[in-house]
């Protein structure tokens, strides 16, 4: 009889656990935050390294 619980509790046929929290709580568990957050922290570095996503650097007068 326990493994037929068992087996019922792991095919879905059980109340999954819920976490009561928001989202944005519970986020920084969830591997996709992570992805996105050192995508954006890769893309901020190179933005800044890069003077402006600028290919020509910028021409400064001498007045």
């Amino acid at each position: 009889m326990e493994e037929q619980d068992l087996m019922a509790h792991h095919h879905g046929n059980a109340a999954p656990v819920l976490d009561h929290r928001p989202y944005w709580q519970r986020a920084h568990h969830d591997w996709k935050f992570w992805v996105g957050m050192c995508l954006m922290l890769g893309a901020l570095a190179i933005f800044v390294m890069t003077d402006n996503l600028a290919l020509v650097p910028r021409l400064r007068w001498a007045r």
